[in-house]
């Protein structure tokens, strides 16, 4: 018997089957994930910044590659504010991501408002910043600094801006002027999805970082942004809106993760790092160094590395980029993260794994 095996969006369009020969249909369910890392948000905002624009076009380009994929936007941030702020702030981020791609102009225009705190607040720094890409394929309304001024120069681009969209003339960046600079933002070449589209956003706080730091601290890794592609249902189903610490769905979405596309604040390759890791087997009755152990690294870039941990039980690499990676050690195979070699006492376990020979 002949098994065909085909995907929920294969299976739409149509499939062929031999003729006179007994098949079964497999249906396989594909996920793959876009991740934007580095400084597309400013801290405690959710407004994003004019370098995430090219990993918005990943995302844009992943769909298309995917169409009708169910969509779903997690939010992280770094470890510098206070867990059930840090909860919020990041659901924050997957709407505001949410909204863009989907040109939702009312939810940025919501960030302007009074109801929002102040340090969450946008105003005349995320005007600078939109101005300063705009018009698209043009010379720029807004040439200087974005420190959050409303000097001449500001007043000034916003004139500009007013007079090309046909806008009262007067420099103020107020409701109207507001609603059609994000509008333009919102409009770049590529950043669209189709307007019928609901993508389910969550967020993760501080709970999965990319890089494990310790409390308190910034890292623009982790502040960061993840959309999920699912050809189906989003299986297991998110835990409401919010995903604590411990929390199973979020491990058991990445689990289902065939394919990843990443992009940094530069538009593409990520900061090169050093992976470093001890790696332990759980035992019967302790955990146990796999010392001169041969093991199999995948890194999140494609590339495959066969070498023998150290006497230690360390794995190293160098140049790969911050993320998951999948180690394959002892019969245990496991996703392990880039760890910079500062963090040189972590260990990380592999489930499954043998205890070595004596």
């Amino acid at each position: 018997m002949t098994e065909i095996k085909a995907t929920p969006a294969q299976l739409a369009k149509g499939i062929k089957v031999p003729i006179g020969l007994p098949a079964v249909i497999k249906v396989v369910r594909s996920r793959s994930r876009v991740r934007l890392y580095g400084m597309f948000f400013d801290l405690n905002k959710s407004f994003l910044l004019p370098s995430a624009m090219e990993g918005i076009r990943g995302v844009k380009s992943q769909y298309d590659a995917h169409p009708g994929s169910n969509l779903l936007i997690i939010g992280h941030t770094d470890t510098s504010g206070q867990d059930a702020y840090n909860l919020t702030l990041s659901l924050e981020r997957a709407d505001a991501m949410a909204a863009y791609l989907t040109d939702k102009r009312e939810a940025w225009e919501a960030f302007f408002g009074e109801a929002k705190p102040e340090e969450k607040r946008w105003g005349t720094r995320e005007i600078q910043l939109m101005l300063s890409v705009l018009p698209e394929g043009g010379n720029p309304f807004f040439t200087g600094e974005a420190a959050g001024a409303n000097d001449g120069e500001t007043q000034a681009a916003v004139k500009a801006f007013q007079q090309a969209k046909g806008l009262k003339v007067d420099g103020i960046a107020g409701p109207a002027t507001r609603k059609a600079l994000i509008a333009d933002y919102m409009a770049m070449d590529g950043t669209t999805l189709p307007p019928d589209l609901t993508p389910t956003t969550h967020g993760c706080g501080e709970n999965f970082p990319a890089v494990e730091t310790e409390d308190g601290k910034r890292s623009p890794d982790d502040r960061r942004v993840e959309i999920l592609f699912f050809d189906g249902d989003i299986v297991p189903a998110p835990p409401g809106k919010t995903s604590k610490k411990g929390s199973t769905q979020y491990p058991a979405w990445l689990a289902g993760v065939s394919e990843t596309l990443d992009f940094d604040a530069g538009g593409g390759a990520l900061a090169p790092r050093s992976l470093h890791i001890s790696v332990i087997a759980v035992t019967e009755n302790n955990l146990t160094p796999l010392a001169d152990t041969p093991y199999k690294l995948r890194l999140n870039d494609g590339k495959t590395f066969s070498k023998v941990t150290d006497a230690n039980g360390l794995v190293e690499q160098d140049e790969v980029r911050p993320g998951d990676h999948e180690l394959e050690i002892a019969g245990g195979k496991t996703r392990v993260p880039g760890i910079p070699k500062d963090l040189a006492n972590l260990k990380w376990v592999v489930l499954g794994a043998a205890e070595p020979e004596k």
